[in-house]
């Protein structure tokens, strides 16, 4: 798939600032706050963490325009926290039945954005020719499927010898998917950002360079 705006991961050779240290995509950095705002439903953090989500999901978008979906399911998911927030100010019954149903679709909401965003990280892998970073995306696609699908189906039926396995398949899919959305800060870039930050490295080694030549010289004459 060709993108108006061609994209490149970088697998080996991330990007780095003058001083050094990796330099995280700003709007995977936002997308990470986000997500971990969302893993914090139940205290109704969702709110917040929507929207940085669906913002961060805007700015990566010039990567892959699929990003800009993910920022739309971003939006409709919040309706899951905004029920939380009424629940706790007792302005809506938590044991009601469309309360129950409201809560067991955000999964499927969750679940949907999930495969959007990296069936999205994979097809810049592809394009990049990124293979670890497209089978790491294709295994972190299948474990969520799987803890999702999970979560969703114990709804159903009685689990309640299962409860502390439900709650780790919660958490094991949280931490997969902010330690991925870290992966992806520090290896995906635009092609733009490629160049730019080849020449900012080549004029640190031209600087360097000239600094040795400038020490030898001084040496010479001492």
């Amino acid at each position: 798939m060709k993108y108006k705006n061609y994209c490149k991961a970088l697998p080996v050779f991330p990007r780095k600032r003058k001083n050094g240290r990796k330099e995280k995509v700003l709007g995977f950095g936002i997308i990470l706050l986000g997500y971990l705002l969302t893993l914090l439903d139940d205290f109704g953090a969702g709110i917040v963490g929507g929207p940085l989500m669906a913002w961060g999901f805007y700015k990566v978008s010039r990567i892959n325009p699929r990003f800009n979906i993910c920022a739309v399911i971003s939006v409709v998911a919040m309706y899951e926290p905004v029920l939380q927030v009424l629940a706790l100010l007792n302005v809506l019954d938590p044991l009601s039945t469309g309360f129950k149903i409201a809560h067991i679709s955000s999964f499927a909401v969750k679940l949907c954005l999930i495969f959007t965003f990296y069936l999205s990280v994979i097809e810049i892998a592809r394009v990049g020719k990124a293979f670890k970073l497209e089978k790491g995306a294709m295994m972190r696609l299948y474990i969520n499927a799987g803890a999702y699908l999970f979560l969703i189906v114990s709804a159903f039926i009685d689990v309640s010898g299962m409860q502390a396995l439900i709650n780790i398949a919660y958490v094991i899919s949280g931490i997969i998917n902010l330690l991925f959305i870290w992966d992806c800060a520090s290896k995906i870039t635009t092609r733009e950002q490629m160049r730019k930050d080849t020449l900012k490295l080549k004029q640190l080694d031209d600087e360097e360079r000239r600094k040795a030549e400038k020490r030898k010289l001084k040496n010479k004459e001492d």
